[in-house]
């Protein structure tokens, strides 16, 4: 088996990290930017970071450092001109994300059309992994579709566990889920290879074991810390190995259904897709796999099944042919380790999900 390793961002982790992003840059090896658009959702507690990073750069030497506060979750392509505009407008040579997986996409998206030399990706959530990889997922209202797209690798990704303190409970129980959800089908796929094997199966341990401490106390350092750097580790892990059948179905799904959670859909599904993988998994890697999931499962149900069942996960009849239709079609499906057809993705949609008549 032949592969490939490596990694284009340059990454800096730890408490104040986001504190210090002009030294990062100039430790980077760049020059100061001279116009700077920062992208955010323009939550409220984000202000004041936001406002400590401005006045960071402008005191080291950039002229101009405008916001762009007006992205939504799961950004459709409407957010994303805007984003566009904006840092057209602002005439910017480098792009900040501040935020979750949707600032960060947005940013991506504005700094590719816009022909933006630096992006720099702070996020503010443990559970992307995006802010080392080039894939935007943006949403077509139109379509009802959730579509992956490669845009900007980011440059320089600042990882502060701080900046995850304020997450409240049910976020943080949604992230941690999708970020070990990366870490389980990179753990499993196809293309996995020992680098990926490694990075995976450390990062489903440190998701594992602090994920409800996490949410029963979000101001636990030590926990929020080893959280993130589980869902830093599990976007290396993804970004090389790809994913499978869960996200294929999640993406799906999420989609049609914007305004679900796309971590507590993740949650529905997790054990049961691994089950239907089993048949195509080595032994040991699968049972590897299954005590992490199993573990995990235990805690979601025992201690935040309540935050989980809060979120109602309906889905239409008449949706069903066209989730079939477009997880079969989803990029993720190619690194699952077993090929699906759509009777077993039906199969799965229907045992996971209450389905409305």
């Amino acid at each position: 088996m032949i592969y490939e390793f490596s990694l284009s961002t340059r990454v800096v982790f730890g408490l104040h990290a986001s504190e210090k992003v002009a030294s990062h840059i100039q430790k980077a090896g760049r020059s100061m930017p001279r116009s700077v658009l920062v992208v955010t959702t323009g939550d409220g507690w984000s202000e004041d970071p936001v406002k400590r990073i401005s006045d960071t750069l402008l005191e080291h030497g950039s002229k101009s450092v405008r916001i762009f506060n007006r992205v939504q979750p799961n950004p459709d392509f409407s957010c994303v001109k805007r984003c566009v505009l904006a840092c057209r407008k602002s005439k910017a040579d480098a792009v900040i994300a501040f935020g979750g997986g949707s600032a960060i996409d947005a940013a991506k998206c504005a700094a590719h059309e816009s022909g933006t030399e630096y992006l720099i990706t702070i996020p503010t959530t443990a559970g992307t992994g995006s802010e080392i990889s080039p894939w935007a997922v943006i949403t077509d209202q139109k379509s009802r579709k959730k579509l992956s797209m490669i845009k900007n690798t980011p440059d320089l990704a600042i990882l502060d566990p701080l900046l995850t303190l304020s997450l409240p409970p049910m976020h943080t129980l949604a992230c941690g889920i999708d970020a070990f959800s990366h870490a389980l089908e990179s753990y499993v796929s196809k293309s996995a290879n020992s680098f990926t094997d490694a990075i995976a199966l450390h990062a489903m341990e440190l998701i594992g074991k602090n994920l409800e401490t996490a949410v029963r106390d979000g101001k636990t350092i030590q926990a929020r810390k080893e959280i993130l750097e589980g869902s830093l580790l599990s976007g290396m892990a993804m970004l090389h190995s790809g994913l499978g059948l869960i996200h294929a179905i999640a993406n799906s799904v999420g989609g049609m259904y914007h305004e679900l959670c796309h971590g507590l859909i993740i949650a529905r599904i997790l054990a049961e897709t691994l089950q239907y993988n089993r048949r195509d998994i080595p032994k040991d890697r699968y049972e590897k796999a299954q005590t992490r999931t199993q573990a995990l499962a235990a805690t979601v149900q025992d201690r935040f099944s309540s935050l989980v069942e809060a979120q109602s996960v309906k889905i239409d009849e008449k949706d069903i042919p066209l989730i079939v239709e477009r997880s079969l079609e989803n990029v993720n499906v190619f690194t699952n380790p077993r090929t699906p057809v759509g009777e077993d993705i039906e199969n799965i949609v229907r045992r996971c999900f209450c389905v409305h008549r």
